[in-house]
């Protein structure tokens, strides 16, 4: 089981040692000396003592390269007491709050370094060479930009509409957002590789898919099929993502009781578009859970007539029991696949119910 209160507190604790370090480290560290001025980006909470994760941007006339950082200074933009330089970050960069540091040397080479502020690097669906490039601007308003919707549930002789509000630009949903990337296992387990792989929107969305549901780890919302739910709220009386992700954040990533399928895949499709990610909440009638893979579906019964669990095997949260249902709502994500080639590229299955693991993740 895990504890939850020491990985509440070991995510404080990293958080405060590792941002004080890596501020530390930038004030000392050496800046180029043939320029006068340069820029340098660091990931949130990366280790300092590693210094590839500094990256400094150098100041050039050269024609933006997408695969590298790059700063410009365009005509018009000197003036007397500021100067605006424009930054581009190359299109394989991993979504992460960055700080920006300012490096001015003079020509008497005396160095100073400011503390510029932070910014946040998300997918660009806007952008051709990004993996989740979606070329068409009406669907990019419809799965992007759009913050309410639709959720059907209910059968196909009675089709239920539910209005949710995605709420994708509510105060506080991106940071919601970004600290739920920060408290995920993958993170605590590896750092490094957690931010190199982030740049792969199919590793994102795997691990957001595990973090919405709070399965062995901090994650936003606690299943409940059992109708008793008078020690929280009732799934059929949400209708807001952003009130959940508020709710978890301001808990010190406490899981929301309760969710059920749309409430999972409401919030998945939130987290997914604030990430810049194109997403979209599915939801199919008379569905079917083949829990091993088998095209079909089995019940186990005693010789008595009482339905048994099925069998356990590793890839299953709970009891691997195949099963139908009235209706269940998951997610699809808009993204290229060069794992498994361009015949795959396009809209992909992300089910945040909690039912199996997918990459092990």
């Amino acid at each position: 089981m895990v504890d939850r209160e020491q990985l509440v507190q070991k995510a404080r604790l990293a958080e405060q040692a590792e941002r004080y370090d890596d501020m530390a480290a930038a004030m000392k560290s050496q800046v180029p000396t043939q320029r006068r001025a340069a820029a340098s980006a660091k990931m949130q909470h990366r280790p300092a003592r590693n210094h590839s994760d500094r990256i400094i941007v150098q100041i050039s006339d050269e024609e933006h390269d997408p695969q590298g950082w790059s700063a410009k200074i365009y005509p018009g933009d000197i003036h007397s007491k500021s100067v605006t330089i424009h930054i581009c970050s190359p299109v394989n960069s991993p979504v992460a709050q960055y700080y920006l540091f300012l490096h001015i040397e003079t020509i008497h080479r005396n160095r100073s370094t400011f503390e510029v502020g932070t910014f946040v690097l998300l997918c660009n669906p806007w952008l051709k060479e990004d993996p989740v490039y979606m070329p068409l601007n009406a669907q990019r308003e419809e799965y992007i930009k759009s913050d309410c919707g639709i959720l059907f549930t209910g059968t196909p002789q009675n089709i239920n509409e539910r209005p949710w509000m995605f709420g994708q630009y509510e105060p506080g949903v991106l940071e919601a957002c970004m600290k739920l990337l920060q408290v995920s296992r993958w993170h605590f387990k590896n750092k490094e590789k957690d931010y190199n792989r982030r740049a792969d929107p199919v590793y994102l969305s795997r691990v957001i898919c595990a973090m919405v549901n709070c399965d062995d780890d901090l994650g936003i919302l606690m299943g409940n099929w059992s109708g008793d739910y008078k020690d929280g709220v009732s799934p059929a009386e949400w209708s807001s993502s952003a009130d959940i992700l508020h709710q978890w954040a301001l808990s010190n990533c406490k899981p929301v009781r309760y969710g059920q399928c749309w409430v999972f895949a409401s919030v998945l499709c939130t987290v997914m578009r604030v990430l810049g990610v194109p997403s979209r909440v599915v939801t199919v009638f008379n569905a079917a859970h083949d829990a091993n893979s088998n095209l079909i579906i089995e019940e186990y019964f005693s010789s008595s007539g009482e339905k048994l669990p099925g069998p356990k095997d590793s890839t299953c949260i709970h009891s691997c029991l195949s099963s139908c249902r009235n209706f269940h709502v998951w997610v699809e994500c808009w993204m290229r696949r060069p794992d498994l080639g361009s015949a795959f590229d396009g809209w992909q299955v992300v089910d945040a119910t909690p039912q199996e693991k997918s990459g092990g993740i």
